[in-house]
Parts: C-alpha cells; sequence; structure tokens
C-alpha cells in the first residue's frame, strides 16, 4: 500500500455525497507506473491534474505525500484529498496555485500545502481563486502567496465558500489602488458576493494594502466568520484584522488581536443588521472595532493603541461589553451594560475592574467576584452559547464579554506545606515548617490563584 495517510476527512458532510460506484484515483508523483485512470497506487498518475482529469463528480483523488510543482483546476463534486498539509505541497509556477471556476456540485480540496501563487487575470486569488462554485477548503495551510489586487491567499466570487481548519499565511497584496477607484484587497481572504463560512482558521501575517489585511468581505449575503484566530495582519491604508463591509454578516468568537492597520486596526463592520459577538479584540494597532448600522455585543475590546470603539451611526448598539484599557474607549457611539474605564455614560454602564482570571496570559475569563458578572442586559444576549460553548446566561443574568462565568462544582481544600525560605547564605532553600489551609469556595471553580512568597 502507498505511504498516502488517511488524513481527518472531516470535510462538511451534509454537503459531500459520495456515490456508492464513486471511483477512487490515485496520484503519486514517485509512480514509475502510471496507467489512466488511475484507480491504484500501482498504476498511479505523477501528477495531480492528470488525476483530476480522470475523476468525474463524486470520485475522490487521493495524492500521496511529495512536492507536486504545478497549478491545478478543481472539478465539479470532486473531493481532492492530500496525505496532510505538512506532507503534500503544491507550488505553482505563478498565476492561482488552485483554479475553481463554474463548479456546480461541491467540490473539495483538503491536505495540501498550497504555496507560490502569483494571481488570476489583472491579480486575484494567488492560492485559490474560486468563482462562481460551490467549495469547501479545509485543513490546508495556504501561505506565501501574492495577488497584485486581491485575495493574496484565496480569492472568492459570486460563490458559496466553505473556509475552515486552514492556517492562512504570509500572503500579500501590493497594489495601492485600482484604476476605476476600489479600495479593498484581502491579504489573506477575499469574499465578494458570496455566502461565505469562514471558521476555525488560523490567519495570521499576511498583507492587504488596501483593507482587510486579514479578511476583506464586500457585497456578500451573510457571511459567517467565527472562532478564527486573526493575528499579526497588516494594511497601509485601513483594517488590518478584518473589513466586513457585507450585509446581515456575523462576527463570531474570534481572537482579533496584534493587528495593524494605518486606520482600524482590529475589525471594521459597515453592513446593515451585521453582529459582532463574543469576540475579543486585543493588541492591536490602530481603532479596536469600526461599525456603522450593526451590534457589537458580548466582547472584550482591550489594550488597542487606538479607540476602542468608533461608531457611525445612529443605529449602532454597544451593549454587554468590556472595554478596557485602549488610547480612548468609545467616540461616535454610546454603550449600554458594558464595563468601560473611561467612564461613559449609559444604562447600566459599570467602570471598575473587570478582573480577569489572567489577563497577561490572554485569558479573559472572568473571576467570580467580578463586577461584571450577571451585569449585562438579557435583551442583547444574542446567542445562547458564550465563546467557550457553555450555556450563555447561567445565574438568570447575562455577564458581560464573551465568557459567561461559570459557577457551581465542589468545594476544595488546599493544603500547601513545606513553606520554603532562603537560608542567610542566600545558595539553598529550607523548609520554615508552616503550612497554610485554604478554602476555595464551590463558586468558584474558575478561578485562577496566585501565591507569593515574601522571602
Amino acid at each position: 500500500m502507498k505511504r498516502y495517510t488517511s488524513y481527518l476527512v472531516l470535510l462538511v458532510s451534509l454537503l459531500l455525497f459520495v456515490s456508492a460506484h464513486a471511483v477512487t484515483h490515485y496520484v503519486d508523483i514517485n509512480s514509475t507506473n502510471p496507467v489512466p485512470p488511475y484507480t491504484n497506487w500501482a498504476s498511479a498518475a505523477t501528477s495531480i491534474q492528470e488525476g483530476l482529469d480522470s475523476a468525474t463528480s463524486n470520485d475522490p483523488v487521493l495524492v500521496a505525500d511529495g512536492l507536486y510543482n504545478e497549478n491545478i483546476s478543481l472539478k465539479s463534486g470532486v473531493v481532492l484529498q492530500g496525505a496532510g498539509a505538512d506532507a503534500t505541497v503544491i507550488e505553482g509556477a505563478g498565476g492561482s496555485v488552485v483554479m475553481a471556476t463554474n463548479l456546480d456540485a461541491v467540490a473539495t480540496i483538503s491536505g495540501f500545502t498550497i504555496t507560490g501563487g502569483s494571481g488570476y487575470d489583472i491579480g486575484y486569488g494567488g492560492g485559490i481563486y474560486c468563482e462562481n462554485s460551490l467549495l469547501v477548503i479545509s485543513y490546508n495551510i495556504i501561505k506565501e502567496n501574492h495577488a497584485a489586487w486581491r485575495g493574496g491567499g484565496v480569492y472568492c466570487e459570486n460563490s458559496v465558500p466553505i473556509i475552515a481548519n486552514n492556517k492562512i499565511e504570509s500572503n500579500s497584496t501590493s497594489v495601492p489602488t485600482k484604476p476605476w477607484g476600489s479600495r479593498d484587497s484581502g491579504g489573506g481572504v477575499y469574499t465578494r458576493g458570496c455566502s461565505p463560512i469562514i471558521t476555525n482558521n488560523v490567519i495570521a501575517n499576511n498583507l492587504g494594502v488596501l483593507d482587510g489585511g486579514g479578511i476583506c468581505s464586500v457585497n456578500d449575503t451573510a457571511p459567517l466568520i467565527s472562532d478564527n484566530r486573526i493575528e499579526g495582519n497588516v494594511c497601509a491604508y485601513n483594517t488590518g484584522g478584518i473589513a466586513c463591509n457585507s450585509g446581515s454578516s456575523a462576527i463570531i468568537g474570534n481572537l482579533i488581536e496584534n493587528n495593524f492597520g494605518a486606520y482600524t486596526g482590529g475589525v471594521s463592520s459597515y453592513g446593515i443588521d451585521s453582529i459582532v459577538v463574543n469576540n475579543i479584540i486585543a493588541k492591536n494597532r490602530g481603532i479596536g472595532i469600526s461599525f456603522a448600522d450593526s451590534l457589537v455585543v458580548n466582547n472584550v475590546i482591550i489594550h488597542n493603541d487606538g479607540i476602542g470603539v468608533e461608531g457611525w451611526s445612529q443605529a449602532d448598539v454597544v451593549a454587554n461589553c468590556i472595554i478596557w484599557g485602549n488610547w480612548d474607549d468609545l467616540d461616535g457611539c454610546s454603550a449600554i451594560y458594558s464595563c468601560i474605564e473611561d467612564g461613559d455614560p449609559g444604562e447600566g454602564n459599570i467602570s471598575s475592574a473587570p478582573f480577569f482570571v489572567y489577563e497577561e496570559n490572554e485569558n479573559y475569563r472572568l473571576l467570580s467576584g467580578s463586577p461584571c458578572v450577571d451585569a449585562g442586559t438579557n435583551g442583547y444576549a444574542l446567542t445562547s452559547m458564550d465563546a467557550d460553548g457553555n450555556p450563555r446566561i447561567v445565574n438568570g443574568t447575562v455577564d458581560m464579554g464573551p465568557y459567561e462565568f461559570q459557577a457551581g462544582g465542589s468545594a476544595l481544600n488546599l493544603h500547601i506545606q513545606a513553606i520554603l525560605e532562603k537560608s542567610p547564605d542566600l545558595k539553598t532553600w529550607t523548609n520554615s515548617g508552616m503550612s497554610i489551609d485554604w478554602f476555595v469556595p464551590a463558586d468558584s471553580i474558575n478561578e485562577f490563584y496566585r501565591v507569593w512568597l515574601n522571602l
């Protein structure tokens, strides 16, 4: 049997039906006897495109580990499965490394490193170019691709893409403006006129010159951007992390940190009826979040070096948020039932320190004594689960921030013995013979305790 490793194919099974009569095709760069239609490892194709060309809808194409120097075009209904992103590499020779056009049945690409692309046409989609297609992109590493205009890593237009569980990193766009004045780019991912699901990805260290260093969503229908780690992305003109200019978008449960934008560091959300919920927007260079016609609810917006929250519309709502340690906390909008360091007025607002479990280690869960526990308003509890997947309301009233304090459990008795002290020579430690009994109450199981020894 060839070296193909069965690589965790969790590819949204509700969208993928494999016929009982499907034929599996095989690709191995080291095959010595390639014979179409490549239906076993002994006769495997030596190029991925040969394997794809031999497949019909519902057929899987399995690709062995190795380096494949080629650009490929996917086929409707065909599953292209590598031996794992660390093992199977597609390195393009310019253009878009992977093309997906006019695919009317769901195609899948999974388990590859995709690199070396420079974009289709005038510069779209360095790694993957998708147009008028149904496409699942999962468990890939998409890195070091470039597109002059849009989508350094991934470009999707008029499509229904699912982009899940990938690492999309170190991709870029470069041209500062298009001839007709468009100012959007998407260094990592660009979607336009789509219904995209972008979830559980790491999108890091991408460059989008105009807007959306990490993600740029334009004129999409109800995009879902959830549970991603979006960090270290850069935009020279506008938004470093996520730029979402689409209606009814949902930006939920993401960690958006250490991005740089010349205007907005973290998130811009300008789509009507959009929601920004349960996110951590932290340590970005520029504004934390700039938004209009959206609900900004149950987020931590902290230590951004610009304004924490900037609003542009009378319809803006900020509620149940923790807004702390920014250059300024609110501008152009107001908030309710939020913890705001600057003490901005608003119904239910507080300005007491939020007391996180371990802020220095990016743990923004609440301690039991936090004034943010049970201090929000249920009228803006928009999700049934918090950012950890726990029930959103535990004690009758929603908490501020993305994490609901989970009370319960058993009392613990911690007995600390053998407290040490330094000897007079300052070189050794000896037992002082002291001991401490410490009772931790049942409602404090989420606590993080630190003990200092003054020696």
